[in-house]
């Protein structure tokens, strides 16, 4: 008695639910715990020293994180998050009207070049409040797609797919939303 169709197709179905459910199983054991207030401080003390490092005049820059979601790098369909995040620290400096934005690896292995703006170039910049994060968008020749919205969160203490990273800065976001409305929005 040989196999069927039917019982062949029953067969990869089988293999194929076993795979989804072992990574679904990866996956969830490979999520990250929610940090404390003070393990998502340390994180926002080791972003700055990785800043101070890298910027020149570093004591002149407020600094934030910020995040990007770029929909354009869409995960898959065994991903979790249907696009890519991209970190950034981002100084702001009152007197000199400038931004600068260091992007940087959530998992510290390396930060790329620091890119200065000031608000004379810039074309459009808006800002958007919400309860949890602050929004905002410039438009610039001199950015990488012209384009950027940095989303600043005050606070993500769980992150479960290590996409982000888990920071507490309340009164760095404050200053920096005060900073902005003043000295970049148009």
């Amino acid at each position: 008695m040989g196999f069927t169709a039917a019982d062949r197709i029953k067969e990869i179905a089988i293999i194929i639910i076993t795979i989804i459910v072992i990574i679904a199983v990866w996956r969830f054991r490979s999520r990250r715990k929610p940090l404390s207030d003070t393990g998502c401080r340390q994180n926002y003390t080791r972003l700055r020293a990785l800043f101070d490092t890298v910027v020149e005049d570093h004591d002149q820059f407020g600094m934030v994180y910020a995040y990007v979601e770029d929909t354009s790098g869409t995960g898959g369909i065994l991903s979790s998050t249907p696009f890519v995040y991209m970190s950034y620290a981002v100084g702001f400096n009152a007197i000199a009207n400038e931004l600068v934005l260091l992007r940087i690896k959530v998992d510290w292995s390396g930060h790329g070049d620091p890119l200065c703006l000031t608000n004379v170039g810039v074309e459009s910049a808006w800002l958007k409040q919400a309860s949890d994060l602050i929004k905002i968008g410039i438009q610039d020749a001199r950015l990488p797609k012209q384009f950027i919205e940095l989303h600043i969160p005050w606070q993500i203490s769980q992150d479960s797919d290590g996409e982000v990273l888990q920071i507490k800065q309340n009164d760095e976001a404050n200053q920096f939303l005060e900073f902005f409305n003043k000295q970049f929005s148009k």
